[in-house]
């Protein structure tokens, strides 16, 4: 009687469930119910997608046969172009021919020989990527699209560099401009720095390539949209809403029409871990939210991540940029806004949410507003209105700017895009607010009457509308803190003033004819186009 692998038994004249005797060799265990070895930990390595994933295959042996006692290199190779190492059959980790990804490999150890950029060899990401770069360079240099017709697996790329802030390109010797996929930069604000240090600057509003991983940008780096409209400050647009769909907790999560960046979208909040310079889930962000002429500025509260606050209705503090007598300033412009507190709730109440106040929670008095300062709204308190993301309680904003609620950024499927006010006093359209006592946010509403020395508003348009179905745009500005994230390398940003210097003398050192110097021509029509930028930016965000 054949049992195949199963033995024999002579006592009872029947086949049994156990196995015959096998030599599992190479530490393979035996498999009860085929009676052979399971080989290479139980990967299955004539698959062919697991042989295009050296994540899967990191560390995995190739034995085969039922005692697991053959070696069986891959057949198309190892993942990569790496080289097969018969001696513990495995596919070795370092890569062919790597590239030098730091400076003192590309000078040869000679301390004199100065080379551009720094960064480190990646070796999980080797594999075929050189016919995307072969094309994004004849993109660069031909101007038109080409499409690559060579199978991948015919130009193994040898590796890719992980470059250090504000270097990018095959080996971290190129400025990460944002221009390429090659050359993402980490975000628009580290795209802005390095083009407003060179001769291209000042730095314009439009799509760029960032990569806030820091690795592997042919596959971790993806298109945004900048707003490089003010001075020094690069916002990285997370999303433009649709005022007409609902904005829920799935779409921050997962994102929405991602590739439409041009049109209504919203990019996965987990896109941006690592925009701060850190190796964590992104924490130090501020979010400017715009909702007609209102912008609000929020950040998240208690170490909750940009994530979590994006998904609730509590996890979120304010920005207080002015008062009944002082001009609005976001953080960006006030000294030391963007790092505010940060950290000082710390060790104070416990995890995010927790009930316990930190110093950015101090009860305020119900009569005092605060001016240019971090603070945590009281958050809605309806039990029916918990689904509402983001937001304040109503009529908490009242003694600040004249809103009854801080913007809403979502909510369920009940309602479409974002809530309540296009304009506010401290963002209103006219300049009645002469007048703090009038709640008139547009200065066309406010009629004076001069017997009586009383004021009223008057709406030509009917009721302001107040409410959900607003459309609004979210963007981002990370904050790198010192010994949490890593900045731009100086050596880039001096590389790119040295660039901007050798144009000025190319261009001539001697003065202008206004007797005023190269540079400072050059300042004043950076200055000149921040400000049509501005005026630009601001006449299409203006709601009729």
């Amino acid at each position: 009687m054949d049992c195949g692998p199963f033995e024999f038994d002579h006592s009872t004249c029947t086949c049994t469930q156990q196995c015959e005797s096998v030599d599992c060799q190479h530490d393979s265990i035996l498999d009860p119910t085929t009676c052979a070895c399971k080989c290479n930990n139980g990967v299955n390595v004539t698959d062919p997608k697991v042989l295009q994933s050296w994540e899967q295959l990191k560390g995995i042996t190739f034995y085969a046969e039922d005692d697991c006692g053959t070696c069986a290199p891959p057949q198309g190779g190892c993942p990569g172009g790496r080289t097969f190492n018969n001696g513990n059959c495995t596919c070795d980790d370092a890569c062919l021919n790597p590239p030098k990804c730091s400076a003192a490999e590309r000078n040869g150890g000679d301390e004199n020989t100065k080379v551009l950029g720094d960064g480190i060899l990646n070796t999980d990401t080797c594999k075929s990527m050189v016919c995307e770069f072969v094309c994004e360079v004849l993109f660069s240099v031909f101007s038109f699209v080409l499409f690559c017709v060579l199978p991948s697996s015919l130009l193994p790329l040898p590796g890719t560099c992980d470059c250090a802030p504000g270097w990018g390109g095959l080996q971290c010797d190129q400025i990460a401009d944002g221009s390429t996929q090659m050359l993402a930069s980490v975000s628009c604000q580290a795209a802005m720095t390095v083009i407003d240090e060179g001769p291209n600057g000042p730095a314009s509003s439009g799509m760029y390539w960032i990569n806030p991983s820091g690795t592997d940008p042919m596959n971790n780096g993806f298109q945004v949209n900048c707003d490089m409209s003010i001075l020094g400050e690069g916002w990285t647009q997370l999303g433009n809403i649709d005022p007409d769909v609902p904005m829920t907790i799935s779409a921050y999560e997962h994102g929405r029409n991602e590739h439409n960046i041009q049109g209504y979208h919203v990019l996965a909040c987990d896109h941006f871990h690592g925009l701060d310079g850190s190796d964590m889930e992104l924490r130090n962000v501020i979010v400017k939210l715009v909702m007609g002429n209102v912008t609000d500025y929020y950040r998240p509260r208690n170490g909750a991540t940009l994530c979590e606050m994006l998904q609730s209705n509590n996890q979120h503090q304010w920005w207080v940029g002015a008062g009944q007598d002082v001009e609005f300033q976001s953080p960006t412009k006030f000294p030391g806004g963007d790092e505010q507190g940060i950290g000082d709730e710390e060790g104070m109440g416990g995890p995010a949410g927790s009930s316990a106040t930190s110093l950015l929670e101090i009860q305020e008095d119900p009569e005092e507003t605060k001016n240019y300062e971090w603070i945590t709204p009281t958050y809605e308190q309806d039990p029916k209105l918990q689904s509402l993301l983001g937001g304040s309680n109503r009529t908490w904003a009242l003694k600040y700017d004249g809103r009854a609620y801080l913007s809403f950024w979502g909510g369920d499927e009940a309602v479409n895009g974002g809530c309540c006010y296009d304009d506010s006093k401290w963002f209103r359209v006219g300049a009645c607010s002469s007048n703090v006592d009038i709640p008139c946010f547009d200065d066309g509403e406010c009629r004076i009457n001069e017997e009586t020395s009383s004021a009223t508003c008057i709406r030509k348009n009917g009721p302001r509308k107040i409410g959900w179905g607003k459309g609004f745009q979210m963007y981002l500005r990370e904050v790198v803190l010192p010994g949490e994230g890593k900045g731009i390398d100086a050596a880039a940003l001096d590389h790119q003033k040295d660039l901007e210097s050798t144009e000025a003398e190319s261009d001539g050192a001697a003065a202008v004819a206004d007797g005023s110097s190269f540079l400072e021509a050059k300042e004043e029509k950076k200055m000149d186009d921040k400000l049509e930028a501005l005026k630009s930016y601001n006449r299409g965000n203006t709601v009729e």
